[in-house]
């Protein structure tokens, strides 16, 4: 994906998880809520059924952010990202990965590049 380097005033940034089990998603959320509360540690081993754990407020925001994970197989993770990008118009993704077993996620990271060989709606 090429990135056109325009004015940073027009730039915007906004960040996608994509895994692919819920429950290794469970790690991402882990890291998303211990950052939001300004904690610090290694990424969390899955806990299944993490988010529902949770108090309400920290699970409304959990949800809020799985809303914009892209989630799936290399088609519909595609389908997500360019969802995503013409509703908000962003002209960077910059993508990201929170799974704790490091194979998975390097599949994860790796099929994510499949989905997005070709431009993704951002002009070159």
């Amino acid at each position: 994906m090429s990135i056109d380097s325009g004015s940073m005033t027009r730039r915007r940034n906004f960040y996608l998880a994509f895994t692919v089990p819920l429950l290794l998603a469970s790690s991402m959320e882990q890291s998303f809520v211990r950052l939001r509360l300004g904690e610090t540690g290694r990424l969390g081993a899955p806990i299944p059924g993490y988010a529902e754990s949770l108090p309400s407020e920290l699970t409304d925001m959990v949800h809020r952010m799985r809303r914009k994970a892209a989630v799936g197989s290399p088609d519909s993770v595609r389908q997500q990202l360019e969802a995503f990008q013409a509703r908000t118009q962003a002209d960077e993704l910059i993508i990201s990965g929170s799974i704790f077993d490091i194979g998975a996620r390097c599949r994860s990271l790796n099929l994510t590049m499949e989905a997005l060989k070709d431009p993704v709606g951002i002009p070159a």
